[in-house]
């Protein structure tokens, strides 16, 4: 034909069809018109039957199943608070704000003490429970005026005598006297009668005592 040269084979050509393909589980078979067909596995892929399983494992492991309630970039209707997520962490914003205020502008008026804050509202605390010093000193004036004695060197003591034959003791709000050896339970005895004169002893303090009796 001319210059060229065809070449021609009886019952050949290049119009094969893809035919008599099949899947069965996870093989895929690809067939060929007059051809021989190939098995092809798709192993890799998950079956419907696994993605299925998948699912529910997930839903059962997934205490929230609700997408509604998840926290994310939040901030309020004024943009002047906000939540970002950092991480696994969560930071809260606020326009302006922060937490390095300094106590300061504080007072103290009488008996109301004024916390103030920095870039803050102050608050009053009364210290009415409080005595000033002014009323102490009143106090301590109202006392001493009252107190008809204030030495503190004459009051009722237990007190004995030098050779501690008497003390005077605090019992409540009565005092004791007390007399070692002494008491009131002696007797007269030895007594003698002698002309007109009538001796009488006390053998305890070693006294004696001569009455004349008669003219």
């Amino acid at each position: 034909m001319g210059n060229n040269y065809e070449l021609t084979v009886a019952g050949g050509g290049d119009n094969q069809n893809i035919q008599c393909s099949a899947l069965n589980v996870e093989t895929l078979t690809i067939g060929i018109q007059n051809g021989t067909s190939e098995d092809v596995s798709l192993a890799a892929f998950a079956l419907d039957t696994d993605v299925a399983a998948a699912i529910a494992a997930s839903d059962a492991a997934d205490g929230d199943t609700s997408n509604t309630n998840e926290i994310q970039t939040l901030t309020s209707p004024d943009t002047s608070v906000g939540i970002n997520q950092v991480g696994n962490n969560y930071e809260l914003t606020v326009a302006g704000g922060g937490d390095n205020q300094n106590i300061q502008g504080s007072a103290l008026n009488v008996e109301t003490l004024t916390i103030g804050i920095q870039n803050g509202t102050s608050e009053d605390v009364s210290l009415a429970a409080f005595a000033l010093d002014t009323d102490v000193t009143a106090a301590i004036a109202a006392s001493d005026a009252a107190d008809g004695d204030t030495s503190n060197t004459n009051e009722i003591q237990t007190l004995t005598s030098p050779d501690t034959s008497v003390g005077i003791n605090q019992v409540g709000n009565n005092y004791e006297l007390t007399v070692a050896g002494g008491g009131d339970n002696q007797n007269i005895q030895g007594s003698t009668f002698a002309g007109n004169t009538l001796t009488n002893r006390n053998p305890k303090r070693n006294l004696r005592g001569r009455e004349p009796i008669g003219p």
